[in-house]
């Protein structure tokens, strides 16, 4: 059996083959480093056989797909820079607190048993706060509301700052006290 076939060769250069050797145990089909998994390659069955496409890309092509992505990297960092320099208190409270300027907080003292169905649901870890956090009011998980401005405020050089107290201190306090949305 041939290891790789020509298909195509596509207007850009690009030459698709057709590969019956398996990519993962480079068609050994088993080998000593999965010998706590039975030794044998996942991907092939241990055949050394898995018939795949794979593309070879010409030089101008890698090259002209890098100056793309690299202008549509640097027009998303001109749009985000724009956004914050035109209102940077917004800015901040979209990217912590989402659209709606309140962040909903898991109020279960201990989450670590739930935290793959935390993260499931959409969930976040605020490590500054250690709590899971949601941006939009959950269904399934109790949580209290906590605006922006609860934990944030904006000085007199227009700098986003911490109220007098760590995050931690003052979310613990508003879930003890009911306090929030």
């Amino acid at each position: 059996m041939r290891e790789r076939e020509l298909i195509k060769i596509d207007r850009n250069g690009t030459k698709h083959f057709r590969v019956w050797t398996c990519p993962k145990c480079g068609g050994k089909g088993k080998d000593s480093a999965w010998s706590k998994s039975g030794w044998y390659c996942f991907k092939c069955g241990g055949t050394g056989i898995f018939e795949h496409i794979e593309k070879e890309y010409t030089p101008e092509y890698l090259a002209k797909q890098a100056e793309k992505n690299r202008r549509k990297a640097e027009q998303e960092i001109a749009d985000r820079k724009a956004a914050y320099e035109a209102d940077p208190v917004k800015s901040y409270r979209e990217v912590r607190f989402g659209d709606s300027g309140i962040l909903y907080v898991v109020t279960e003292p201990n989450t670590y048993s739930i935290k793959e169905d935390l993260k499931a649901d959409g969930a976040k870890w605020r490590p500054q706060m250690s709590r899971w956090t949601f941006t939009e009011r959950p269904k399934k998980w109790q949580t209290v509301g906590i605006r922006f401005e609860d934990l944030y405020h904006v000085n007199e050089y227009g700098v986003v700052a911490l109220i007098d107290k760590p995050e931690y201190q003052a979310v613990d306090e508003m879930i003890g006290k009911g306090k929030g949305e």
